[in-house]
């Protein structure tokens, strides 16, 4: 007798993970076996709760003849994270967004593309919602060396930065966070990755890395002959992270049934 049904979510793939503790050395996950699966994901987060942007880690998919074999790599290095300089921020799922004591005029962040323009400007604060040229100032009349000012201008971030129209829209939510810090984060459940980096005043606008995430597709046909075994490996990544985990689904032919990948349902028999 055999039948066919959608069934659960794990009757179809296999979940492995593995937490680290806040390390800047290299980490390297265990070993899974793709014996009798097609593909694998590998899935990478990091948060990071340090002041500057950690360094740039490189994610690497190895294969090895088994669990304890020698290494060598399957897919391409993927660099993620935050940057040496501290500047320019990639797949970020969530970061802040600090304005310095040195914060002035015409400073500037950009968030996947869209620009936001420190400015002390009355009058272009005036029409800041009242046409697309002046939509993406934010700060403040009052002097904006001054921490009185760098509280308002945060705020003002904050709102241009959810504004439907000229802000960031369904991708992400901001919200002040302190007199000084704007918070900005993947909202629902959107895929969406951040990117962030400023210029004009590189040491005044600030973005820190809190979340991260990479994910690597490896299929069993890019792997050697011979070699059945996947692992992660994360590099060395400078300042470090508070914490990283390595998810492994593995999804393919199981003991027990195989997949139909024609009509993607999973064939029980018995």
């Amino acid at each position: 007798m055999s039948f066919r049904t959608h069934g659960n979510i794990m009757e179809h793939i296999t979940v492995g993970a593995d937490v680290y503790g806040n390390t800047t050395a290299a980490t390297t996950s265990m070993a899974y076996d793709m014996t009798d699966y097609d593909k694998a994901l590998f899935i990478v987060g990091l948060g990071s709760a340090a002041t500057s942007a950690p360094g740039r880690p490189v994610i690497e998919v190895k294969q090895s003849s088994n669990a304890t074999g020698a290494l060598t790599t399957v897919s391409a290095t993927v660099a993620m994270g935050g940057s040496t300089n501290a500047s320019i921020l990639t797949a970020v799922k969530a970061f802040t967004i600090t304005l310095a004591t040195d914060a002035t005029n015409d400073n500037i962040v950009i968030v996947n593309g869209t620009t936001f323009t420190l400015t002390t400007s009355t009058v272009l604060l005036a029409v800041q919602t009242a046409s697309a040229a002046s939509a993406n100032y934010f700060g403040s009349t009052i002097d904006a060396t001054s921490a009185e000012g760098l509280e308002h201008a945060s705020s003002a971030l904050a709102v241009i930065m959810n504004n439907t129209t000229w802000g960031i829209g369904k991708i992400g939510a901001a919200v002040t966070i302190s007199t000084v810090a704007v918070r900005v984060e993947v909202v629902d459940t959107a895929s969406t990755y951040f990117t962030v980096q400023t210029t004009g005043g590189a040491a005044a606008i600030i973005p820190h890395v809190e979340k991260v995430e990479y994910a690597v597709e490896v299929h069993a046909d890019d792997m050697t002959t011979g070699q059945k075994c996947l692992t992660c490996y994360i590099s060395t990544h400078g300042e470090g992270f508070d914490g990283k985990s390595i998810t492994c689904i593995r999804t393919g032919r199981r003991a027990g049934g195989i997949v139909d990948h024609h009509h993607g349902l999973y064939t029980k028999t018995t």
